[in-house]
């Protein structure tokens, strides 16, 4: 008789650090590379990304993943690929077809990364990696960081230009969530520590003067208390104190180094009276387009192909209307939509998803917004992972664990 191989000997998976974990690590280290520019190529990240496709897909031969659109992925997938096929009815082909193009890279390689298989070790490597972004981030605000003649907002000056303040303050969204979250779940030093990071990031935030940004980053901190707070009333108890004092430390130690113009551009009284620097009527103008279309109601004008001077609709949800009709911004919302619904466990990621969301409600996201499209990302790792849990339970998993120990053996 064969003997039965106990493969709790064998040491756990889960343990070791994959390739994939680090590939995934080193795509969000270098997500701030979208600011510097190769000429006609585009972004350092571009080249970046075209390389992880390459790589992915290695990966998945290697380690022979099985490939499941689940999650969400399957709408990732048909929101590129309505997008790239928008471009056949467009009036400027040449330049319309260079945003579908990127937008098929990016998410051609989230996706793909998204299929790997990632173990519990990962996860905290790809963490890390969020939070050393934020520090990577912070670096170039000091370095490169200018403020402006009018109105004192802070924007990044880069040797080949500079650096949108909303997109930037993108790169502070998920590792706030995650500083906020090891505020309140850790003691000590590491929490006195998760308390500084979060009121650096959000002062960095609020000097940008970026509305969309400030906004995100107040509704990630609160969606990530909230969550907790609702753990029971000694977390609730917990927030309550660590809030007072956030808000204490915020009014008396980060609102006096921001310039009074930034915070008047930031209150709520200048958004109301400038109706968030005229998107209102942006929007509005490109409804009224697709009200008074045909068949484009349907379809669209392809990316940035409305008949405007200014083809950029500042809100996300009417450029997907605007660019791909009804049928794009069905994929568009199914994308956000599945993102919020398989981030619900993880409060991390959720809040940054939630931040995320709010942000795509004023600014226009293609694959530039890279930040905010890796937040998405990281639901598709959270949706890949609980399904490899999923299937580890199952009795083909045991199996499969038993194959793989004894060809270890």
């Amino acid at each position: 008789m064969h003997q039965r191989l106990d493969i709790r000997a064998v040491p756990s998976a889960d343990q070791r650090i994959s390739m994939s974990g680090v590939m995934i690590a080193f795509f969000i280290l270098s997500l701030p590379m979208t600011m510097f520019q190769l000429g006609a190529f585009g972004s350092a990240q571009r080249l970046i990304t075209f390389v992880i496709c390459a790589v992915a897909l290695f990966l998945l031969y290697q380690t022979r993943a099985v490939l499941n659109l689940s999650g969400g992925a399957v709408f990732w997938v048909a929101y590129a690929a309505w997008i790239f096929l928008s471009v056949i009815w467009t009036a400027r082909i040449g330049s319309q077809l260079t945003v579908a193009l990127g937008m098929v890279l990016l998410i051609g390689a989230l996706v793909l990364m998204a299929m790997l298989p990632v173990t519990e070790s990962d996860l905290r490597i790809i963490r890390f990696s969020w939070m050393l972004l934020a520090v990577f981030a912070a670096v170039l605000f000091l370095v490169f960081g200018e403020q402006a003649e009018f109105g004192n907002r802070t924007h990044l000056v880069l040797p080949s230009g500079g650096s949108d303040p909303n997109e930037f303050s993108a790169y502070f969204l998920m590792p706030l969530a995650y500083f906020v979250e090891a505020a309140l779940e850790k003691s000590g030093p590491i929490r006195i520590a998760a308390l500084a990071a979060t009121l650096g990031a959000f002062y960095i935030v609020l000097m940008t003067g970026s509305r969309a940004g400030a906004i995100a980053s107040f509704v990630v901190i609160c969606a990530v208390a909230l969550r907790f707070a609702g753990q029971g009333f000694g977390k609730f108890l917990l927030v309550t104190i660590l809030g007072f004092i956030g808000i204490f430390a915020a009014g008396r130690l980060l609102l006096p180094l921001v310039p009074e113009e930034v915070r008047e551009r930031l209150s709520i009284d200048a958004l109301l009276e400038d109706s968030g620097s005229a998107r209102d009527e942006i929007w509005r103008t490109g409804i009224e387009l697709m009200e008074q279309s045909d068949w484009r109601l349907l379809l669209g004008y392809g990316p940035n192909g409305a008949p405007f001077d200014s083809r950029i609709m500042h809100n996300h949800f009417v450029q997907a209307l605007v660019d791909g009709g009804l049928i794009g911004l069905a994929l568009f919302l199914l994308v956000i939509i599945s993102a919020l619904i398989v981030s619900f466990r993880n409060k991390a990621v959720f809040a940054a998803t939630l931040g995320v969301a709010v942000m795509f409600l004023t600014l226009t996201a293609y694959s530039n917004f890279r930040p905010a499209w890796a937040v998405l990302f990281m639901a598709l790792l959270v949706a890949r992972r609980a399904k490899s849990r999923d299937d580890a339970k199952h009795p083909a998993g045991e199996l499969w664990r038993n194959h793989h120990a004894k060809r270890a053996v």
